[in-house]
């Protein structure tokens, strides 16, 4: 391993880490974000709040408690964050911390993430109720409040299981661990017409997509997945995971606010979102397929 490629990564990531944080600390910037989505959202009060996801879920939902009526209105809503959820989710991690990992790949999982979250939120703009005139504006628009402080606290965070996930993927590879792995996962990528050892990537991606990111990363150093590859397996990890995301940081909120009918939302949105998703990699690599040699691993 080359440690210098090492600390090149990792101090890029801290680079784009509090670029983010910065550019997300000026509400200028952030109101420039928002204002193209309030069309897409439509101006009621739903559509009004869904536009407060690209800052925090929890924060959209708090705004449109009163404005919901049963389950169908919370499903349509969690609907309707899924694109801007995916621009925030864009900007706060995947360009800060995905992209120094796996280079020209990272535009293409953002691609097909925000693209699956845009047909989400059509789904969900679709099936809607419009009953009032809508929210007023929102002044103050700031993802974070101390930019160097957060890119801190972001990086420190993410930092640690990144040189973790690298020095264990040597050492098995060292000791021809990943092998019987990939074997037993290699149907899994096929269905996909991805290469056997993309399967680690998906594999990594159920802890994190950035655990994903770094395996991918690592194989496409030795050559057993190209940028093409990782960036379709990434997309696909995404896919598998959104259940583990969308338990993690949507459902809490979701029951908090919505009880029963939140749960209910969350798991349509978690299977509308991670279908769309796993069709969109399926069309892409179909598309491509007769560019690739599944030998090759």
């Amino acid at each position: 391993m080359k440690w210098w490629r090492l600390a090149e990564t990792l101090a890029a990531m801290y680079a784009g880490i509090l670029l983010a944080s910065v550019v997300g600390s000026r509400p200028r910037c952030v109101r420039a974000m928002v204002r193209p989505l309030r069309p897409l959202l439509g101006e009621d009060r739903m559509g009004r709040a869904a536009v407060l996801s690209v800052l925090s879920s929890s924060v959209a939902m708090y705004a449109a408690r009163d404005a919901v009526r049963g389950t169908r209105d919370v499903v349509a809503l969690l609907l309707l964050m899924a694109f801007p959820s995916s621009i925030a989710a864009a900007v706060q991690f995947y360009l800060p911390v995905v992209a120094p990992l796996v280079g020209p790949a990272c535009p293409v999982l953002v691609a097909v993430s925000t693209s699956s979250a845009l047909i989400t939120t059509l789904i969900g703009r679709a099936s809607r109720r419009v009953r009032d005139d809508g929210l007023g504006p929102v002044e103050d628009l700031r993802l974070v409040r101390e930019p160097v402080r957060t890119a801190n606290l972001v990086f420190l965070r993410v930092g640690p299981p990144v040189v973790a996930v690298i020095l264990l993927f040597h050492w098995c590879e060292r000791n021809r661990l990943l092998d019987p792995l990939v074997l037993h996962l290699a149907p899994l990528a096929s269905w996909f017409h991805l290469p056997p050892a993309s399967s680690l990537v998906i594999l990594g991606c159920l802890a994190n997509v950035s655990v994903g990111a770094v395996i991918g990363a690592e194989l496409m150093d030795a050559g057993r997945l190209d940028w093409w590859d990782a960036a379709l397996s990434l997309s696909l990890g995404r896919a598998v995971s959104l259940l583990r995301i969308h338990a993690q940081f949507l459902a809490p909120p979701a029951a908090s606010f919505f009880g029963h009918a939140g749960i209910a939302g969350v798991a349509v949105r978690t299977l509308v979102e991670s279908a769309v998703n796993a069709a969109l990699v399926w069309v892409l690599s179909l598309a491509t397929h007769p560019h690739h040699c599944w030998t090759r691993c």
